[in-house]
């Protein structure tokens, strides 16, 4: 099934270069409230003897460095939850 939703791309936590595509379907979220699903989240990394923060975000329970919103497209959501 082809369904309109906005698609937002984000860098998974962790050294690897892999990026996930999130996908809310037009007709029940503006990107507004797509938008709002990701929480921000201060984290803590270690060098030299101190500690720095960084913002992060989370989505349903996995951990993003940033995202980015990539528009709206036609997307076959067979496959996925997009609701």
């Amino acid at each position: 099934m082809i369904v309109k939703v906005h698609v937002f791309r984000a860098k998974v936590l962790g050294w690897d270069e892999k990026y996930d595509d999130i996908l809310f379907a037009v007709s029940h979220f503006s990107k507004e409230e797509a938008e709002s699903c990701f929480v921000e989240k201060i984290g803590f990394t270690s060098k030299n003897n101190s500690e720095y923060p960084y913002t992060y975000y989370e989505y349903e329970g996995k951990d993003y460095y940033d995202y980015h919103y990539i528009g709206i497209e036609d997307r076959d959501v067979d496959n996925c939850e997009v609701f």
